[in-house]
């Protein structure tokens, strides 16, 4: 075997090395690529503001010992902000303040008995009153949210807090018709006397005005609606709201130690608000 022949027999080894090296590379192939799902992530500030529309269904007050013959709180409009944290998929908080505010009408009747020259005369008394209300409200709240589907994410939630309650503007107009007697003046059971009227069956009348009450009361909700997704980041929020607040004074004294108190405000709300995530 010459030279040229040796040479040419370590090329074709050499070759068919290679090409059997090639081949099983591309057999075994490059190793696969194993792609995780992606791990969600809950948890983020959020910014909110909502208003609503309120009403005050369950409320009595009481005068002098009784109570109105008539009283109730208009309707009124709401407003608040807060900020929260989105603690789990289906759990969050908030810290929010609101406001509230409406007006006080109210009215009551009674009698008044005295005797003049050996006659007894009756007359009638009513009083007319008036105030504005308002209360800021501070609460912690927690929510459950309970599921998201087709962007909507419907929920529920409770909160504590304090309300600053203030009535301002307490304005009583009083009127007295007696019977026939003119030197003595009605009544109302705790107030002042009136300016007598003149006699056979006239009336009188004044007007008075007191420094209401402010005070903080313990206030605690009840809530529940839904959200829809704008974007990644911004909800719209709308929902009711039941809100608590404990009795309190209207007046504190009027005159002689007599106040003028509320029992518990219960008030309804319907509310539409924005949510914005921030991070």
């Amino acid at each position: 075997m010459n030279s040229l022949q040796k040479l040419t027999i370590i090329a074709t080894v050499a070759i068919l090395g290679v090409a059997r090296s090639a081949g099983a590379a591309d057999i075994i192939g490059d190793p696969p690529v194993v792609e995780l799902p992606p791990v969600e992530q809950f948890g983020g500030w959020y910014l909110r503001g909502d208003i609503s529309a309120d009403w005050v269904d369950t409320f009595t007050s009481t005068y002098v010992g009784n109570s109105y013959t008539t009283s109730d709180i208009d309707q009124g409009y709401n407003f608040g902000i807060g900020a929260g944290y989105q603690i789990t998929e289906f759990l969050r908080a908030d810290l929010t303040v609101e406001r509230f505010g409406s007006d006080f009408n109210g009215s009551t009747a009674g009698s008044c008995a005295f005797t003049a020259g050996g006659t007894a005369i009756v007359g009638s008394c009513t009083s007319v009153e008036s105030a504005k209300f308002s209360a800021w409200t501070g609460m912690a709240n927690a929510y459950v949210d309970l599921g998201t589907f087709s962007g909507i994410t419907p929920y529920a939630g409770l909160g504590v807090g304090a309300s600053y309650v203030s009535w301002d503007s307490y304005q009583s107009i009083d009127t007295c018709t007696r019977a026939s007697i003119a030197t003595n003046s009605c009544f109302i059971a705790g107030s002042a006397a009136y300016v007598a009227p003149g006699a056979g069956g006239a009336t009188s009348t004044r007007t008075t005005s007191f420094d209401g009450n402010q005070s903080w009361l313990f206030t605690y909700a009840f809530m529940a609606g839904f959200s829809y997704d704008l974007s990644e980041n911004l909800k719209l929020d709308a929902g009711y709201k039941y809100t608590n607040i404990a009795t309190g004074a209207v007046i504190d004294d009027i005159g002689g130690g007599i106040s003028v108190d509320h029992t518990a405000l219960g008030i309804h709300a319907v509310r539409l608000g924005l949510r914005y995530q921030i991070w």
